[in-house]
């Protein structure tokens, strides 16, 4: 059966370069997250073993149960309190506003 020049036309010429291709990117795909999957997993392995050489233990839960301490804020400045010494502040008071 000869083929004529017409159904030469209608015959996709790029399809079996387009599977090459899938399967080329497909390939690379899986070597780049492989890769990844190795690298992640030595970082994994190298802190794990500086976890055991600082003598670390997991606690309980995965978190730590110590709730930092923070001072409450405020508007108001803070002045010093002099107890005791009423009359050295009266009398320094008196000099500083008659000068």
């Amino acid at each position: 059966m000869p083929l004529n020049l017409k159904s030469a036309e209608l015959m996709p010429t790029d399809q079996p370069m387009g599977i090459l291709t899938d399967y080329y990117s497909s390939f690379m795909s899986n070597h780049h997250m492989k890769s990844e999957i190795e690298e992640v997993n030595h970082r994994l392995e190298d802190l794990c073993d500086r976890r055991d050489r600082l003598g670390l233990k997991e606690i309980a839960g995965g978190t730590s149960t110590a709730v930092p301490q923070r001072r409450p804020t405020t508007s108001l400045q803070h002045e010093p309190a002099i107890i005791g010494r009423d009359a050295d502040k009266a009398k320094i008071l008196e000099m500083m506003f008659e000068g």
